[in-house]
């Protein structure tokens, strides 16, 4: 599975270097789907918070944030071998990197610039982004492809300085963000933050400072986010370069309104992206959940699926609980739940019978609502519904007896059943020395702990139990908090049977369907037993 670590909404990381921005060239250029699952055997994007592919917003668990960020996607011919020693500066990222570590949602196609803006030695990409409701894009390029981390990067030369390149937009209204390095695997990372594109070709650099990487897998990567709801994102890419010389002295760009929520104090150019804080008042009617609670939330990736701090209220007590909070110009992807995650809303069979109250969804796995801050805002919703709902009849709860959360006062099931899972986890044969054994997944947004399995008796069975609720269970085992994770790629590519969410290639998690209390009994990174036991 890949783990994803995001800035805003792309990687958290902190800066090691300053970033240098552009300047407008005086040439001239115009122009101008994939979805993968999670990479088995390696970390993805360096961070803390991996993801299948799944998405956000699945019923019985805390949504991964924004939809699907699963690394894969399609990704642009490019990639050479490795040369025989370190590769000499400069170079273009075309000349080693693949564009193949997909994250966020929406179909990425690419293809030539109409007019290449600069040097004819280095590729220049229309990149067309088709949201489809997701929230943001970015693709690393990475040597090999596909690496997130697993095998060895691009051994390169001492005295690397910055990485420069073209950009610019197809309307002027694109806002991207750019990045070299995956700090957990290549020990650096800079990105520029978001900017707004101009419609001239614009020279960008970002400086790494002294990070001096001897080799590199996550080359550069750029992010698109879609302030302006549009329903395609073009934007043009030229002439990404790796070199050893002084980084150019071009204008810091960014907002330069201290009043502004993204104020950066290191601009000198204004480009045009400060955004404000804007009062955004959310009114929910409740009943028409049909279980008991106590206090709605306002949860997204704004706040990176919060389990509190957004609550809402009812002083009125007519069922209606609003709440009144601060919030940046843009899209916000956001929905309701109640009691720190004890339920969430589920606007999937909404939106598949034509809905539109949740378009951040992909109809199968996960439907999240959107509302466009421009100003003083108001929503108004029922919780779990696009329209006005009849309120059920009856005691809704837990009706069946055998599971963990069973209501003997209900008379009607409202779908909040969880069962008892046991896992019993074999490491005897794994090769890893673990600190601390986890069960993860997209069930909670592929935490890094949380879910962690004991060994009290110390005889290399690691024994956990956990409710969840009924349906599939899409889940691996990792050790040492993202130290490592199982592999069962092999396993799959022999016929095995114990990780069918996989593509036979990148990734594979394993999967069970709850219906009741049950025991897995399983080995780490295999679908047989241990051997000798």
């Amino acid at each position: 599975m890949t783990k994803l670590s995001l800035c805003s909404q792309t990687l958290a990381v902190a800066l090691c270097a300053a970033v240098v921005w552009g300047c407008e060239s005086s040439d001239d250029g115009t122009g101008g789907q994939g979805q993968g699952g999670a990479v088995a055997g390696g970390e993805a994007s360096g961070g803390a918070s991996p993801d299948s592919g799944v998405g956000g917003g699945n019923i019985g668990g805390q949504p991964a944030p924004g939809g699907q960020p699963a690394p894969g996607g399609q990704p642009a011919p490019g990639g050479e071998p490795a040369p025989p020693g370190p590769a000499a500066f400069p170079f273009f990222i075309n000349d080693h990197f693949t564009m193949s570590g997909y994250m966020g949602g929406g179909a990425v196609d690419h293809a030539p610039c109409d007019v290449d803006a600069g040097d004819p030695s280095g590729a220049c990409w229309r990149i067309t982004w088709t949201p489809g409701g997701a929230a943001w894009v970015g693709f690393f390029f990475q040597y090999p492809a596909n690496n997130w981390g697993d095998l060895p990067g691009l051994s390169v030369a001492p005295g690397a300085t910055h990485v420069r390149f073209s950009a610019w937009g197809a309307t002027g209204t694109e806002h991207a963000n750019f990045m070299t390095g995956i700090r957990d695997v290549d020990t650096f990372s800079v990105e520029s933050g978001y900017v707004n594109l101009t419609t001239e070709p614009t020279e960008w650099a970002l400086s790494i400072g002294d990070a001096s990487p001897a080799e590199m897998v996550g080359g550069f990567a750029w992010f698109l986010d879609n302030p302006t709801q549009a329903e395609t994102v073009t934007f043009y890419l030229d002439d990404v370069q790796w070199r050893d010389d002084a980084p150019p002295a071009l204008p810091v760009r960014g907002c330069t309104d201290a009043t502004a929520t993204n104020f950066n104090p290191a601009a000198d150019t204004d480009d045009g992206s400060c955004a404000y804080p804007q009062q955004v008042t959310f009114a929910v009617d409740m009943s028409c959940i049909g279980s008991p609670f106590t206090t709605p939330y306002i949860t997204g990736p704004f706040c990176g699926w919060c389990a509190e701090g957004f609550p809402l209220t009812d002083e009125d007590a007519d069922g209606i609980y609003t709440g009144t909070f601060t919030f940046p110009d843009g899209p916000l992807e956001y929905k309701f739940m109640v009691d720190n995650w004890a339920a969430q809303e589920n606007l999937l069979d909404d939106m598949q019978a034509g809905g539109m109250c949740a378009t951040a969804t992909d109809y199968a796995n996960y439907a999240n609502r959107i509302v466009v801050v421009d100003g003083p805002t108001s929503v108004s919703a029922w919780y779990g519904s696009c329209e006005v709902c009849e309120p059920p009849v009856g005691v809704g709860g837990c009706t069946d007896p055998t599971a963990s959360n069973y209501s003997p006062d209900a008379n009607r099931d409202d779908g909040t059943c969880t069962y008892a899972v046991s896992f019993r986890l074999d490491m005897n044969c794994s090769g890893e020395t673990p600190n601390s054994v986890h069960v993860t997944g997209p069930f909670c947004g592929w935490c890094a702990g949380g879910f962690d399995l004991s060994d009290a008796d110390a005889d290399g069975v690691w024994e956990g139990t956990f409710n969840f609720a009924a349906g599939d269970l899409e889940y691996k085992y990792m050790v040492n908090n993202w130290g490592g994770q199982e592999n069962l790629i092999d396993d799959m590519q022999a016929g095995g049977m114990c990780a069918p969410v996989t593509n036979y290639v990148e990734y594979a998690n394993r999967r069970v369907t709850v219906a009741g209390p049950q025991t897995l009994d399983e080995t780490y990174g295999s679908c047989g037993a241990c051997a000798g036991r």
